[in-house]
C-alpha cells in the first residue's frame, strides 16, 4: 500500500499492544506511547503509564486488521535487535533487563505481551500458520524498535520465560543475533514460584500444549508439580541451545549482577564505563520488579522442595556446560 504523506512520523509513538477477536476474526489494538519510556519492570505497566495519555482516553480504541502491523511496520525506522534475554524466571533476567535499559540511546523491553500472543497463534488458532505468524512478530518488534527520538541504537528483548520452547522459530529469524540464556538453581526458582506465582507455572494460563505436556492428571497440574515439569522442560532446552548455538551465553544467577553484566559486556561488545556500571549495582540493591524495596534474598534453610533427580540431573549439566566454556 502507498501513502501519500510521512507515515512514519504519525506512526512513531504508537505500538500493537493486544489481538482481538471481532467475530472469528482477529484485529489489533494500538497504543499511544507519546514521550514515556520502557523503564518499567514488564512492559504491561508502561501500558498502564500510557492509558492517561490523552490520544488513549478519548472514549474510543484505535483497532485495525493485522495486515497493517507488516504493512505499516516498512515505513519504520527501527533498531534491530541488539540481543534477546531467555530466562526459566525468578533468575535474575528482570533486574539484567534493566540494567541494560540504563545503556545510553537503549530500548530495553520486558516480556512484551503481544509478541507472546502473536508467537503463540499457530498453537490457539489453527487458520494461522507459523509463516504468517513470524511475519508479524518481526513487523511487531520493528514498532517497539522504532526510534522515538532518532538517536536509539540498541534493542534489547527479555522473553517470557516459556519462550525457551520457541526457541529454534526466534533463531531462524535472527540467525545471528546474541541469545543470553539466565537460570537459577531449581530449588530457588520453585521456591520463589512458590511463594509468588508466575503465569509460567499456572496451566490456566500458560497451557500444557505449550510446552508439549500431552498426558497429565490432577496430580500433574498440582502448581507445584506442575511447575517442576516446566522447569524440566526450561532446562532441556538450556542444554540445547547451550550444546548447539554458538552465538548464546549462560548466565547463572548466582554470578551476581556484576558479574553477568561483565560477561554480557564481552559477549555483546558493550562499553560499561565506571558511572554507568556504579548505578547498576546500585539498582540490584532493590527490587528487580518493586523497584521501591530493598532486596532481600530466599534464606536457604526456608527452602525444602523434594527435587526430582531428572531436575537436578539436567541442572547440573547446565552448570558444566557454563563453566567449560569460561
Amino acid at each position: 500500500m502507498k501513502y501519500s504523506y510521512d507515515i512514519n512520523a504519525h506512526l512513531r509513538y504508537w505500538v500493537p499492544i493486544k489481538l482481538t477477536d471481532n467475530q472469528d476474526n482477529l484485529l489489533c489494538r494500538w497504543l499511544c506511547t507519546g514521550g514515556i519510556s520502557y523503564t518499567d519492570p514488564f512492559f504491561n505497566d508502561t501500558i498502564s503509564r500510557c492509558l492517561s495519555l490523552s490520544e488513549n482516553s478519548k472514549g474510543f480504541r484505535v483497532n485495525t486488521t493485522l495486515e497493517m502491523i507488516p504493512d505499516w511496520a516498512d515505513f519504520l525506522d527501527a533498531v534491530p535487535p541488539t540481543a534477546f534475554i531467555f530466562h526459566v524466571s525468578r533468575c535474575g533476567s528482570t533486574l539484567v533487563s534493566q540494567a541494560l535499559g540504563m545503556i545510553d540511546n537503549s530500548i530495553a523491553l520486558s516480556e512484551v505481551a503481544i509478541f507472546d500472543e502473536i508467537l503463540r497463534l499457530p498453537l490457539n488458532r489453527y487458520n494461522i500458520k507459523e509463516e504468517y505468524s513470524n511475519q508479524l512478530l518481526l513487523a511487531a518488534i520493528k514498532f517497539y524498535g522504532n526510534k522515538r527520538t532518532g538517536r536509539e541504537n540498541k534493542l534489547f528483548i527479555k522473553t517470557d520465560s516459556w519462550h525457551l520452547l520457541f526457541y529454534k522459530r526466534l533463531r531462524l529469524l535472527f540467525p545471528s543475533v546474541p541469545f543470553i540464556v539466565l537460570y537459577r538453581e531449581p530449588c530457588g526458582v520453585l521456591e520463589s514460584n512458590k511463594r509468588s506465582k508466575g503465569m509460567q507455572g499456572n496451566a490456566d494460563l500458560v497451557g500444557p500444549s505449550v510446552y508439549g505436556f500431552e498426558t497429565f492428571d490432577d496430580d500433574f497440574l498440582h502448581p507445584d508439580n506442575y511447575m517442576a515439569h516446566v522447569l524440566q522442560k526450561f532446562y532441556s532446552c538450556i542444554i540445547d541451545i547451550a550444546t548447539g548455538d554458538p552465538h548464546s551465553l549462560l548466565l547463572n544467577y548466582s554470578q551476581g549482577l556484576d558479574e553477568m553484566m561483565d560477561r554480557i559486556a564481552h559477549f555483546i561488545d558493550l562499553n560499561l564505563n565506571s558511572g554507568l556500571r556504579s548505578q547498576m549495582t546500585d539498582r540490584s540493591k532493590y527490587h528487580a520488579k518493586q523497584p521501591e524495596k530493598k532486596f532481600v534474598e530466599l534464606n536457604k534453610s526456608d527452602i525444602s522442595h523434594p527435587l526430582p533427580d531428572k531436575l537436578n540431573h539436567l541442572y547440573k549439566q547446565i552448570e558444566s556446560i557454563r563453566t567449560k566454556a569460561r
